[in-house]
């Protein structure tokens, strides 16, 4: 039941914003899901001091964030590009870095977050702490020479990283070869599968990977294919058929969880913008944008 939740609270703010920011930084409405990025991070070990897991996500919900303890209004904030946002306005979408969230921004570009993901995880394994890193990405991203640079740094160093590849995704410049664990022994890092349909199997097969990257086992890739329906819509009924929920019961959280998007949207929106004057200035600028008469050839 808490997974439905989790999921319903993702999927709501996703709707939400749909109609609002349709196409906002690394995100397009119109190709996320909530899962498999909801599950994979209900796998790790959450702290609200930086002492958990670090999350990251190329592609998949910007919502799943709220898994790991951000406030909506954050989410909204980014979505909006509001400059009362982490971001003071720039670079709108995503989620921000909140390291003691365990949340690290995405970054669009194919193959960048793969090395970003392998570096933070050989930070782990070299200061010997029990943590993991974990990535949603889609098997686009293995276009790129940076994504297959990072996966083997990950492998040959042996670092506790997870690597989530959502098949849901997908494009003209994907891999011929259609899943990563045909490549497991080449690369040499533990290989996973699971349907996509079910968000309470992936949850599971995520936290098998996520604890055996934790144990010393190294990279961990989890291939998740592509769900033969909506694996909201699935899981709520499949409680509902186990008599785990009642339709009334589900309508009832499906509504608590879009009003508190709502208010959230409400509440963003009411918000008095800051004086410009106080906002911070673009990286290099020191405070001022050059005049032409500072300009130098």
């Amino acid at each position: 039941m808490d997974l439905l939740q989790e999921l319903l609270r993702a999927r709501a703010l996703e709707d939400l914003l749909a109609a609002r920011a349709p196409r906002v930084g690394a995100f397009d409405r119109g190709r996320v899901s909530v899962s498999p990025a909801v599950p994979a991070a209900r796998a790790l070990h959450r702290a609200r001091d930086g002492s958990g897991d670090v999350f990251s996500a190329r592609i998949g919900a910007p919502a799943a964030a709220l898994t790991l303890g951000i406030d909506p209004r954050v989410l909204v904030r980014q979505a909006l590009g509001s400059a009362t946002a982490p971001a003071a306005g720039r670079s709108p979408g995503g989620f921000p870095t909140d390291l003691d969230l365990g949340l690290l921004e995405p970054v669009e570009l194919p193959g960048i977050l793969v090395e970003v993901m392998a570096g933070v995880a050989l930070a782990f394994r070299v200061r010997g702490e029990a943590r993991v890193a974990l990535l949603v990405d889609d098997m686009a991203g293995s276009a790129s020479g940076d994504w297959h640079e990072g996966l083997n740094l990950a492998a040959v160093r042996e670092v506790p990283m997870v690597l989530v590849v959502d098949h849901a995704v997908g494009g003209p410049m994907d891999a011929p070869v259609a899943e990563m664990g045909a490549r497991a022994a080449a690369y040499g890092f533990g290989s996973h599968r699971v349907d996509g349909t079910d968000p309470r199997a992936v949850e599971k097969v995520v936290w098998n990977a996520v604890e055996a990257a934790r144990a010393g086992d190294g990279l961990q890739v989890v291939d998740v294919a592509p769900p033969s329906s909506d694996p909201v819509q699935w899981l709520a009924e499949s409680l509902i058929a186990a008599e785990a929920i009642t339709a009334e019961a589900l309508a009832a959280v499906v509504g608590t969880a879009e009003e508190e998007m709502r208010r959230a949207l409400e509440e963003v929106e009411s918000e008095p913008q800051p004086d410009p004057a106080l906002v911070r200035p673009s990286p290099g600028l020191s405070g001022r944008v050059p005049s032409s008469s500072t300009v130098t050839e």
